[in-house]
């Protein structure tokens, strides 16, 4: 089973008319619906699944509401000047969890919720064998902002906001026992509380012509640009897209920092792209930006200064 055969069957069964008021539907960060007001509205939805996103042995609930509402807001910040409103949650609670469990993951999944000025608008919750939860956001978009992963031309800059590869190493980190040190709870804390880009996505709508969170891992974002724009999409990694932290740890443990930063899933930073005319404005209002490439003609990604396998991200 392919994830992206899928995604194409859905684009196709799920496919209405732009007259009808939904004018995105699957295949983006977000569904688009115009509300006729100099706004859309847009709707998004993700999970977290016990065995696939978190292990209840090393999740403290508090710690998976963050992630939750995290994972869900940047896809509407990814979207433009753009901003969460209302969401609702809907829960499985498997056998091992508690109702003080439930009580504290509900009470940080609304403070969390309200740091994005969002607020929880209902939901459900059943038995499950195994616990999972999902969050569905109604957020708007200004329409003269709106960004899509379409819209990319030849000669574009891929640019990107927010550090790769860093909640790669969180989740290794905890799989394999826990943090020891200063540099390695840095590295967890990423995993579980992933910085979103709330003022840099509001700036770069200024200037870019396409932008997509990176939710599955700079080589898969990648991947989309190029597919969605029928451009080839043609990079090098620069040392300053990473943190120190990550740096640090790869010459502690004898990895290639590279390669966290291609394939690391969950760091939800931005992947955008721009005219070269522009690059001077996006610096000076968003300094901690950084160029990673071009769109040029032809199809795929090159990655020029790596070359190892790439194993990007695949749902199933």
């Amino acid at each position: 089973m392919k994830e992206k055969n899928l995604l194409d069957f859905f684009k196709k069964v799920f496919s209405y008319p732009k007259k009808d008021g939904l004018l995105i539907g699957p295949g983006d960060d977000c569904a688009v619906a115009d509300i006729k007001n100099g706004k859309y509205v847009l709707l998004t939805t993700d999970e977290v699944q016990e065995g696939t996103h978190f292990l209840t042995n090393f999740t403290k609930p508090e710690l998976l509401a963050s992630k939750l509402v995290r994972m869900n807001v940047s896809d509407i910040y990814s979207m433009g000047k753009a901003k969460p409103l209302f969401c609702v949650v809907a829960g499985g609670i498997g056998k091992n969890i508690s109702e003080k469990w439930i009580k504290r993951f509900s009470v940080s999944l609304r403070k969390e919720a309200a740091l994005f000025g969002m607020k929880i608008a209902g939901g459900n919750l059943c038995k499950a064998d195994k616990t999972h939860f999902s969050m569905t956001v109604l957020g708007t978009a200004e329409k003269k902002r709106l960004m899509l992963r379409k819209g990319a031309k030849e000669g574009d800059l891929i640019m990107g906001a927010g550090s790769l590869g860093e909640a790669k190493a969180g989740l290794e980190i905890l799989i394999s026992g826990g943090p020891k040190n200063k540099i390695e709870r840095k590295l967890v804390d990423s995993f579980w509380k992933p910085k979103i880009c709330v003022k840099e996505s509001d700036k770069i709508s200024k200037y870019a012509s396409c932008m997509l969170d990176n939710s599955d891992g700079l080589f898969k974002s990648l991947e989309i640009l190029s597919l969605e724009n029928s451009l080839k999409a043609e990079c090098e990694i620069p040392i300053f897209s990473v943190s120190n932290n990550l740096i640090k740890w790869c010459e502690i443990e004898n990895k290639n920092w590279k390669k966290y930063a291609l394939e690391g899933g969950e760091d939800y930073g931005l992947i955008f792209c721009a005219a070269a005319k522009f690059l001077k404005k996006i610096k000076k209002e968003i300094p901690q930006c950084y160029v990673l490439g071009k769109m040029k003609k032809g199809k795929g990604v090159l990655i020029k200064n790596y070359e190892a396998e790439i194993r990007a991200f695949e749902h199933f």
